[in-house]
């Protein structure tokens, strides 16, 4: 069983696409995915934060390209059979995007590699999906995300978008264009490699903890394909990377701290721009309606503008379990992201099963895991037994982008709990305070610099300084886990009282949000720290 997915574009696409170049120059940008509302072929985070960059540049048109594999069989979605949650491909129709002319790549292995370029465009901003067509073995390489048969696939994908990117921006581009050129983690790593001439305009971004995104790939089976003057039998990516840019950039204050620690080498060149969110796509239409003006809202008007998305999201919970009992009254607390170890998901399991019968709360528990992350599926399928065993749980196997902006916008509180150290930044947090949904957070990544403890959100928890490994220190992981649930629990039932026993003083702290959070979490905010004048 298939899914079909098919792109929607806006525009006449009787013409092809023309970049438009202001001054000659454009921001190029290589990542290996990206979430556009118009093509839902994402895994995570950095695919809707690159979305929301290439829409806030669209929106001031200001030239930026966006390079990015075309993956024919998409990500996972997942069927529900019985009791279980079976993993499933898409199938990922170019329908809507423009095809630009062949790219021809000469592989040892292959012979020549026939790339064809997909082109979406909006005002100045393009993304180009670089679909691997002939000969199949190669094809088969890059039509999955993040998911391969083989260590040896993987390596293989990762030269052939370090070689069509690179190519594409030397032939289509034009190295003298290029304002800077940004790798979004170390997949691109090959590609600033092959244009040296741009290694004084090349920035690595750094999207995850340091040893999770050290990709490190087989040497010899790179050195087949592209002349690599290294040693050794393993190539790191993150090495490369950092070797071939100028800067390279954390996403939070406490990421850069703990990126400077992992990459000492590097720490003289390793600076923060924290994330921002596309406001104009994350703030709900029922709410932005009433925020226009930039003036500082009563509480009566935080309530009326609350209650028509709480209400659309009532709606949605009793679609996906009909019979729910949930109303203006009840409070709606979400935990709604990729699920994966270091994200917990067994703290919002445990408040569930310890606190969650004497409250009159709904859980919302939305998300999916990687199809190789055993405690991903582990957690995906005690989700779905709680949904089907507590009257007060809602589980949304099938969570994507449209679902998120009603959920971070509608829900009551959200609950935001990585293990300290492992969250680079994060944004939901930030998509639902410009929603007035105030977050209930550990202390990590971003959240540190815009949750204020009690003022407009909560922090539970132990702040470290410095890397645990969660896959193998399981007693010191057990002992901050379980003061950190501690902490959680105490500051979940102190909230979910305040809620119910002292709704002003509630809307008080969601006010705070709103007001916090859309004037420190834009992403504007972060591209122009990014990028300066050139955005402005």
């Amino acid at each position: 069983m298939r899914k079909r997915f098919r792109l929607r574009c806006c525009g006449s696409q009787s013409k092809k696409p023309q970049l438009r170049l202001l001054g000659g120059m454009v921001v190029v940008s290589l990542t290996p995915e990206i979430a556009l509302d118009e093509h839902l072929v994402y895994a995570g985070g950095l695919g809707v934060l690159e979305g929301d960059k290439f829409y806030s540049f669209a929106e001031k048109n200001r030239p930026y390209l966006v390079l990015t594999p075309f993956y024919a069989k998409g990500y996972v979605w997942y069927s529900v059979e019985g009791d279980e949650l079976v993993p499933r491909t898409h199938e990922v129709s170019a329908q809507g995007l423009v095809a630009e002319d062949e790219l021809r790549l000469e592989f040892n292995r292959w012979g020549e590699v026939s790339v064809r370029p997909y082109a979406y465009v909006r005002g100045a901003a393009k993304v180009v999906f670089l679909h691997v067509q002939r000969p199949e073995q190669a094809a088969r390489v890059v039509e999955r995300l993040y998911v391969h048969e083989t260590d040896e696939q993987r390596d293989l994908a990762v030269v052939v978008f370090g070689k069509a990117a690179s190519q594409y921006i030397r032939e289509r581009v034009g190295l003298q264009n290029v304002e800077l050129l940004d790798l979004q983690e170390s997949w691109g790593a090959l590609a600033a490699y092959l244009l040296p001439e741009l290694r004084s305009r090349t920035r690595f971004i750094v999207h995850t903890i340091a040893p999770w995104t050290n990709l490190t790939v087989n040497a010899d089976l790179v050195r087949s394909e592209v002349p690599l003057e290294t040693g050794g039998s393993h190539l790191s990516m993150w090495t490369l990377a950092c070797e071939n840019a100028y800067m390279v950039y954390a996403v939070s204050a406490k990421h850069e701290s703990l990126v400077k620690k992992y990459s000492e080498k590097y720490a003289y060149k390793t600076f923060h721009v924290t994330n921002g969110v596309n406001l104009s796509r994350w703030v709900h239409p029922t709410v932005a309606r009433r925020l226009l003006g930039g003036r500082s809202l009563s509480l009566e008007e935080v309530r009326a503008l609350r209650e028509p998305v709480r209400a659309l999201l009532r709606r949605l919970l009793l679609e996906a379990k009909p019979g729910l009992r949930v109303d203006e009254e009840t409070m709606v607390v979400s935990w709604p992201r990729r699920i994966t170890r270091y994200k917990r998901p067994y703290f919002v399991e445990r408040l569930v099963e310890e606190v969650g019968g004497t409250l009159r709360v709904v859980f919302l528990l939305a998300g999916k895991a990687h199809p190789r992350d055993g405690d991903g599926q582990y957690m995906m399928r005690r989700f779905m037994q709680l949904h089907r065993t507590h009257d007060n749980v809602v589980y949304m196997h099938d969570y994507d982008l449209e679902k998120a902006k009603l959920v971070l916008a509608g829900s009551d509180l959200l609950l935001f709990t990585p293990f300290p150290g492992w969250e680079a930044c994060g944004t939901s947090y930030m998509k639902a305070g410009v929603n007035g949904v105030p977050t209930l957070s550990s202390r990590d990544g971003g959240a540190l610099e815009v949750i204020r403890d009690g003022v407009n959100g909560w922090l539970f928890g132990a702040e470290l300084s410095h890397l645990v490994n969660i896959y193998e220190d399981h007693e010191q992981v057990a002992k901050i886990d379980e003061a950190d649930y501690a902490d959680l629990r105490e500051k979940f039932k102190a909230a979910v009282k305040l809620f119910a026993e002292k709704p002003d003083d509630y809307l008080l702290v969601q006010q705070k949000a709103i007001e916090t959070m859309s004037r420190d979490c834009s992403i504007e905010r972060a591209l122009d720290q990014y990028y300066g004048g050139f955005f402005r």
